[in-house]
């Protein structure tokens, strides 16, 4: 017990630290955190309606994502030109700085 890892936490007033051991695989005691931490989910009893969950925030940075393909794929389409037989082509670096 005298030789357990000790805590990491260390005090706001004094700036000592912790002098409790450490939970095995954690480098903070049980005071300090190891351990801790609530339900995840509508388990928890403070849950209200999700709109900052991970997944709703995982579905909004994947439609982000996804605009700004778009967003890219439309850019080239304004800067392309079409030929004599319709198809579009792209135009040269040349050609963009002489517009």
């Amino acid at each position: 017990m005298h030789n357990s890892p000790r805590c990491t936490a260390r005090s706001k007033r004094s700036g000592l630290p912790c002098k409790s051991p450490a939970v095995r695989g954690w480098s903070v005691c049980r005071m300090h955190g190891a351990r801790g931490g609530g339900l995840k989910g509508q388990k928890n009893g403070n849950y209200r309606h999700g709109a900052h969950s991970q997944a709703f925030l995982a579905d909004v940075s994947f439609s982000r994502e996804l605009l700004a393909a778009a967003n890219g794929a439309l850019a080239n389409l304004k800067t392309s030109k079409r030929n004599s037989t319709g198809a579009v082509t792209s135009k040269t670096y040349k050609e963009q700085e002489n517009d």
